[in-house]
């Protein structure tokens, strides 16, 4: 059964990745690449999608939510590629008719 959005749901979606007492650091290199990703053109950003794919597979799981660390570099690669291309995909068509 689809589970219907109430604000106590979308509170704790907002709330779960301060609630580990080790929160600071995923945020900090997160915001890094994010910074980073302004004057290196493509990389940062990919890793940052990478990342979102991970949390993204921790939710659909239905584990507890918690922010992953930052390991496995490659991987985060390789899922923010996929993202791009899954992104490119649905996005392509609109792009092209505008």
């Amino acid at each position: 059964m689809i589970e219907s959005l109430s604000t106590q749901s979308l509170r704790a979606a907002f709330k779960f990745p301060f609630e580990n007492k080790d929160w600071f650091v995923p945020f900090l290199i997160g915001t890094a690449l994010i910074i980073s990703g302004m004057f290196i053109p493509v990389i940062p950003l990919l890793l940052v999608y990478g990342y979102f794919a991970q949390v993204m597979r921790i939710a659909i799981k239905g584990e507890t939510m918690v922010l992953p660390p930052w390991s496995n570099w490659g991987q985060l690669l390789k899922d923010g590629l996929r993202s791009l291309a899954v992104g490119a995909i649905y996005l392509g068509p609109g792009i092209i008719v505008t």
